[in-house]
């Protein structure tokens, strides 16, 4: 059961006086979704104000809304929480929330393999605890404490990914959701374009997470051991962890093959040997940062072992779909640098005569550096695939490249014609990968299959 909040402590939270009494049965920031009982927050963005919504709000049933103090229009018999800042309210809320709880947070963040890292982690403790996860990508500074204030009566954990695009964002989280035990990726390119100092701005603002007195482990993938920055942010005890086939650097927690099996070397000792359900090396990764962290909370090896057999990718990440003979790679939800060069790494191998195909979108938050990436990115790809197809003026240097070494490729205006030339190419024994930043909408590529 969701827990409810009364008029009373929204208003006390928020220094207000109560607009009368009520009870909010759940809280909302997009108006599509509002149900009745909720209190709905009037959000003003890039594009829509929140405060345009308000008569389609109160049609659905929502019992009360949070506004701009500026805000005089008409209320459609809404009572109005008014506020200086509708956002900073909401993270208000969700702080006051997280610390009359007292469940444990645990944070993950990094530049890729977060959301992966944070699926795996859930469902590995999701049998030790009744945990709350935010769903998919709510990692910002509004659907995070979105999560937190809809978050069922009886949690006893929270596993919570936090996303960034710039400086600070972050450490707005930690503050707001103050984490047990933080977590770090991988870090590189993703959203570089948004720093002037590049990587180095980036894992310094990852390192954020670590930054709060109250957090007692900090975890972070032995990969990013050149960011000295990851080890000096917070009094936090640091540990690391690592994949043998991505990295030899020293780390707590190592991941290794023996065979098609694998085992954990971590507290001097070296597990006994276990399966997992995938082989991909950047899956593999995921998983020893989501292990760690479950020891650390303190399952047994063999609790986490069992847990492992049933992961799987999370939808759109490496997402394995045959059709008709076709095996397609459906790694759509996001794409930068680093997870770029994971998917062409963790390739199906070729059957026979089958192809390698293509089916690339631009890379996100490049800035400056997009042209110099994606002409990177392009030449990696001509040694590996045989066609490719592609959309998005980003994307041009690819094309150009593959035009220069005499390969296949063509370029698309949208999605919806690229889809129809792919299901034209595709033939069975073919292998296809479908990757592109998540604004491109790729994913769209497999609906209907």
């Amino acid at each position: 059961m969701m827990k409810e909040h009364t008029f009373a402590w929204i208003a006390r939270t928020l220094g207000l006086t109560a607009p009368g009494e009520g009870v909010v049965c759940g809280m909302e920031i997009d108006s599509r979704k509002v149900r009745s009982g909720q209190l709905f927050f009037a959000l003003k963005g890039k594009q829509v104000d929140g405060h345009t919504f308000l008569k389609e709000v109160a049609f659905k049933g929502a019992v009360g809304a949070v506004v701009d103090r500026t805000y005089h229009g008409e209320d459609f018999g809404l009572p109005l929480f008014r506020v200086d800042d509708v956002a900073k309210a909401l993270q208000m809320l969700a702080k006051r929330e997280a610390e009359e709880r007292r469940a444990p947070i645990i944070a993950v963040t990094g530049s890729v393999g977060k959301t992966t890292t944070k699926e795996f982690l859930a469902h590995l403790l999701q049998e030790k605890f009744c945990l709350m996860k935010t769903p998919g990508n709510f990692n910002s500074q509004v659907t995070t404490p979105l999560c937190i204030l809809n978050a069922k009566a009886n949690i006893e954990l929270f596993v919570i990914e936090m996303g960034m695009t710039g400086p600070g964002e972050i450490a707005k989280l930690v503050e707001m959701a103050t984490p047990q035990l933080s977590l770090i990726t991988r870090v590189g390119a993703a959203h570089v374009g948004g720093f002037t100092d590049g990587v180095e701005g980036i894992a310094k603002a990852k390192a954020e997470i670590f930054s709060h007195p109250k957090t007692q482990f900090g975890l972070y993938n032995a990969t990013n051991a050149q960011f000295k920055v990851l080890n000096d942010t917070g009094a936090c005890k640091k540990l690391t962890f690592v994949y043998e086939k991505l990295s030899s650097e020293p780390a707590d927690f190592v991941l290794r093959n023996q065979g098609e099996k694998f085992v954990i070397e971590a507290e001097g000792k070296r597990t006994a040997p276990f399966s997992l359900p995938f082989q991909a090396t950047h899956l593999c990764e995921d998983f020893i940062a989501s292990a760690a962290a479950a020891r650390l909370l303190g399952m047994e090896w063999e609790e986490i072992f069992a847990a492992a057999q049933t992961l799987t990718p999370f939808k759109s990440r490496f997402e394995r779909v045959e059709r008709a003979g076709v095996v397609f790679i459906n790694d759509a939800y996001n794409a930068n640098p680093v997870s770029m060069r994971a998917a062409f790494a963790n390739l199906p191998n070729r059957v026979e005569k089958g192809r390698r195909i293509a089916v690339l979108g631009a890379m996100a938050d490049l800035g400056a550096e997009s042209e110099k990436y994606h002409r990177e990115i392009g030449e990696e790809a001509s040694k590996l695939f045989d066609h490719l197809l592609c959309c998005t003026e980003e994307c041009l240097p690819m094309v150009e490249i593959f035009t220069k070494v005499g390969l296949p490729v063509e370029y698309f205006p949208d999605v919806q014609s690229m889809r129809a030339r792919l299901f034209q190419l595709a033939q069975p024994q073919d292998v296809v990968l479908i990757k592109g930043r998540n604004t491109a909408k790729l994913w769209q590529i497999l609906e209907g299959l």
